[in-house]
C-alpha cells in the first residue's frame, strides 16, 4: 500500500502534507522491513536503533511521519529542520496547505 504524501515548494520553502499518519511511509517494522531493499545503511541504521546507540536516525528513515511538513529550503536544502511548529510562520504554513490543496483539487476535476 502507497503512503500517501503531497507536497508544494514555494517561496524558498517546501510544505509537506501527510495523510495517513498512522501507516509506515518506509517499511513496516512488525514484517522486519521486508519493502525496504537491503544494504549497509539500512543495516547501520537499525543496528544502531537496537543497540540503542541512535533512535534519531531510525526515525529519520523509517519512522511514522507527522501530519505536516515545512522546510526553509534554501537555510536547509537536505531538509531536516522541520519548521511546521513555529508559530511565526503559521501564515505561510496556511497559504501553502490552501495552495496545495486547491492544486489537488484542480487536478483531480482536469482528471490527472
Amino acid at each position: 500500500m502507497g503512503y500517501p504524501i503531497r507536497g508544494i515548494i514555494k517561496e524558498g520553502f517546501l510544505f509537506i502534507k501527510n495523510y495517513k499518519t498512522d501507516r509506515w511511509p518506509a517499511c513496516n517494522p512488525e514484517t522486519g522491513y521486508l519493502n525496504c531493499d537491503g544494504g549497509p545503511t539500512k543495516s547501520v541504521i537499525l543496528n544502531m536503533r537496537r543497540n540503542g546507540l541512535s533512535q534519531a536516525l531510525w526515525n529519520l528513515s523509517f519512522g511514522k511521519r507527522i501530519e505536516e511538513e515545512l522546510y526553509n529550503i534554501v537555510t536547509d536544502p537536505e531538509c531536516i529542520n522541520n519548521l511546521a511548529a513555529d508559530t511565526g510562520l503559521n501564515s505561510l504554513k496556511q497559504k501553502l496547505r490552501e495552495q496545495l490543496e486547491k492544486e489537488l483539487r484542480s487536478s483531480l476535476i482536469q482528471g490527472y
